[in-house]
């Protein structure tokens, strides 16, 4: 399992050192153990408000499911998902812009090529998103129209402190179906999503999908608006309560036993299919083969490959690797060509990673208010969450999360702070902390 959380602790001073300035008093310091984008954005927040922090990770980078395989050149080639719009996420798009990020745009208006993982055989889609939008444009304004005038305005708050109708509990398919959107619509819906890492259209509950395909990222996938790719992918359960020597609360098993994850890979793959041609498979089957590929760079033969599995579903890293060589090697040429194709070896695997991507709760829990009992616990035991689980599982929520728990719960202190101590768990916190700290 994997920890979903940016943890926010108000910890004893024994827990953890950090760097004051000579005129601040030595208060203990907010311990985060996380240095995702939460983690961070919850520790530049608290500086900003005058708190001591020090932050816990333990890999020897920050950044969390932000991870990439970078080439000998330095072109990186993300592991997971990729893909950001100016308007939808609002609070990544200043950082991005002030950072300097690297990015390019990106269109999803090309005709994929379907294969058939149990033949090996591939063959190009007739026509892509774009060419059908026509079909779909009055089922798209009728989507945006209720996305704006009746979602938006009371559930996009993080926590959903007003509620979840439970109309929106209900899996996606099944809100689109009895709303009257048809096929092709919930086509471009589904390929929309489980590459990503969001599961199946029959199972994953609406309220989470309405979260994800706002307005323009339904646009953006209907091949009629730009996104933008940048070097970003992103995210406690019992367990890893647990393994952090917490104590752990009858409530805070209860709310947080429940919690489903998928099981998500994402690969950096050298093969050799063209460049921008995408591949994505006939049918998402959760079994731990790749859902979809694509090389999106013209200077590098290194696709980049998401894979899916059911939550709990026991496929290791190295089985998901084997079925990543099996499922593309069969076809591993490019399309027009009369060449066999070339085998994928370990070798080709040039990054893989494994995530246990997108908690959520089911249907079940949703109309039973967990969120609500979830907020219920924010404090108990001097501890807060964020993390994306707070509203749903994109770079933009985990950011929207740290910055609302800050607001939420901390207020302003009059402490002099110069600076914030990102420590690593590997390199500088030794003996039983490292221990009892390590949740991933």
């Amino acid at each position: 399992m994997k920890s979903f959380f940016a943890l926010v602790l108000l910890a004893s001073s024994a827990a953890a050192s950090v760097s004051l300035s000579s005129k601040a008093p030595p208060s203990p310091p907010v311990c985060i153990v996380g240095a995702g984008p939460a983690g961070l954005t919850a520790a530049h927040e608290l500086q900003n408000l005058g708190y001591n922090t020090v932050v816990f990770e333990k890999r020897d980078t920050v950044g969390g499911k932000c991870q990439a395989y970078y080439d000998s050149r330095g072109q990186f080639h993300p592991l997971g998902a990729l893909l950001f719009t100016q308007e939808s996420f609002r609070e990544v798009y200043p950082l991005i812009e002030e950072s300097g990020l690297p990015r390019f745009p990106f269109a999803y208006d090309f005709k994929a090529w379907k294969y058939n993982w149990t033949t090996g055989i591939v063959a190009q889609s007739p026509f892509s998103f774009k060419d059908i939008y026509p079909q779909v444009e009055n089922e798209v304004i009728k989507y945006t129209t209720f996305w704006m005038e009746s979602f938006a305005p009371t559930m996009e708050a993080i926590g959903y402190p007003n509620g979840i109708p439970d109309e929106l509990t209900v899996p996606f398919e099944q809100w689109l179906k009895g709303n009257g959107y048809g096929t092709i619509f919930r086509e471009i819906i589904s390929h929309a999503m489980v590459p990503y890492g969001y599961g199946s259209i029959s199972e994953t509950p609406t309220v989470y999908m309405l979260q994800y395909f706002t307005p323009d990222v339904l646009l953006f996938f209907a091949g009629q608006r730009i996104g933008y790719v940048i070097v970003l992918a992103f995210p406690p359960l019992v367990d890893n309560l647990k393994a952090a020597n917490l104590v752990v609360s009858t409530s805070e098993s209860s709310v947080f036993g429940p919690v489903r994850t998928t099981e998500y890979w994402g690969g950096a793959v050298r093969v050799a299919t063209p460049v921008g041609y995408g591949y994505s498979a006939e049918t998402f089957e959760p079994n731990g083969r790749p859902s979809a590929f694509m090389r999106l760079f013209a200077n590098s033969d290194v696709a980049t490959s998401w894979s899916w599995g059911t939550t709990g579903g026991g496929v290791t890293i190295d089985e998901a690797k084997r079925l990543l060589r099996e499922t593309i090697s069969p076809f591993n040429k490019n399309p027009h060509d009369t060449s066999p194709p070339r085998v994928v070896t370990d070798a080709d695997i040039r990054g893989f990673s494994a995530t246990d991507y997108f908690p959520r709760y089911e249907p079940a829990e949703l109309r039973a208010g967990f969120y609500k009992k979830f907020g219920e616990l924010q404090g108990q035991q001097n501890t807060y969450y964020a993390s994306g689980f707070n509203g749903f599982e994109t770079v933009e929520f985990a950011v929207r999360a740290g910055k609302d728990v800050v607001k939420s719960h901390f207020p302003q202190v009059q402490a002099e702070v110069e600076e914030i101590a990102v420590s690593s768990l590997v390199e500088q916190v030794s003996g039983h902390l490292a221990e009892t700290l390590n949740l991933w």
